[in-house]
């Protein structure tokens, strides 16, 4: 008996004609769609303009597609178009199931790439929601043929939460099984904030899991030290940190939220794993100082273990030092796929990297994990 292999955050790269083809009547002129600036360079335009994120534009498209090219090729701006970078894989659904056969990976959890940044991008919730529901609608598509191996986790419009509640009404009768959200909250307001309430109860009534990915921006931690019109000086720093996963992830257990909903299920992504048992001792610190600032009733780790999860990179050695802290019922990997720093050999990485754990605990971060908490 082989433990069966669960990649839980993997990409699709959307077509740029998506939205153009897709969205409602009343939106269309204002649809995302590839665009070229004075100097020819390629971006995605959103609502009839440069978006402010350097990650979708900059003529450096071609990064999200990245895995197996040379990255000085594809950050130099001009280099690698967006539609010339995309594998295969990463837009049709029987290519990304070969692609998985050869990493004998059993089932693939899919995320966007170009509609990550839609809500950071327009302030028009209307209009956003649209978009969002297209994306769902083109994913949830997409990975129909293939039941056992590909599964959707769908965008959340979280600028309005009423647009978020009957989005999820709507997935629910598709089968969605998963949901995320930006890990940095796009309506300045935290995601325990209690305007998001109606959210957490339709998701805690659904049962499924909601994940926090992160996303590329001029906002995001550290980014704005760096000058955002060279992708040298930043490219770095925002591959590196992803701190907006950490804020997003804090800011829900200083506000309570498991005590209010204490069935929902958060799944942090695509900030590795390492940096967790450090943070649940830091937190559990602070709640006994000062635990009267906060509607919390028990230490930040207690809720964690009983309602969160978190991925770690096929390259992370520090897995079986998080694996004793939290549980390794607490841990799935992911790959990322197709974008730079992931690729080919992943699940041998990782099966390397978590080799001196008990076997049971390598079965449940290869994969058991992920069957049992989305029900795959």
């Amino acid at each position: 008996m082989t433990p069966r292999i669960v990649d839980i955050d993997s990409h699709v790269l959307e077509p740029p004609d998506l939205w153009q083809k897709n969205l409602e009547k009343e939106f269309r002129h204002r649809a995302p769609r590839l665009a070229h600036d004075e100097n020819g360079l390629e971006y995605l335009e959103i609502d009839g303009r440069m978006p402010r994120s350097y990650f979708i534009r900059g003529g450096t498209m071609a990064r999200p597609g990245a895995v197996g090219r040379d990255m000085r090729e594809v950050l130099t701006p001009g280099k690698v178009g967006y539609l010339e970078g995309r594998p295969a894989g990463a837009y049709d659904g029987a290519a990304r199931v070969r692609f998985m056969d050869g990493e004998e990976i059993d089932i693939t959890l899919l995320y966007p790439t170009l509609g990550i940044s839609l809500e950071a991008e327009s302030e028009d919730s209307g209009f956003t929601a649209s978009c969002i529901r297209v994306y769902n609608n083109w994913i949830v598509d997409l990975c129909e043929p293939f039941p056992e191996r590909l599964f959707p986790i769908a965008h959340m419009p979280m600028q309005d939460v009423d647009e978020a509640v009957r989005e999820l009404r709507r997935l629910e009768k598709l089968g969605v099984k998963g949901v995320f959200v930006n890990a940095r909250p796009v309506k300045g307001l935290s995601y325990g904030d209690p305007y998001y309430d109606p959210f957490w109860a339709q998701v805690q009534e659904m049962g499924i899991p909601v994940s926090l990915h992160a996303f590329g921006g001029p906002w995001t931690m550290g980014s704005e030290l760096y000058p955002q019109d060279s992708v040298d000086s930043s490219w770095w720093i925002f591959v590196m940190v992803f701190g907006d996963s950490l804020i997003g992830m804090t800011t829900l257990f200083k506000d309570a939220l498991f005590e209010r909903f204490p069935q929902v299920k958060i799944v942090v992504l695509e900030a590795g794993c390492g940096w967790l048992p450090y943070w649940l001792d830091r937190m559990d610190g602070v709640y006994e100082a000062y635990s009267f600032t906060t509607p919390m009733k028990r230490p930040p780790s207690e809720y964690f273990k009983r309602q969160c999860w978190i991925s770690m990179d096929p390259d992370e050695t520090t897995t079986p030092v998080v694996a004793q802290a939290v549980g390794a019922d607490r841990l799935f990997w992911a790959s990322d796929y197709p974008h730079s720093g992931s690729g080919p050999g992943a699940v041998a990485a990782v099966k390397g990297n978590i080799a001196s754990l008990p076997e049971p605990d390598q079965w449940k971060i290869l994969g058991e994990n992920g069957i049992n908490l989305y029900g795959l």
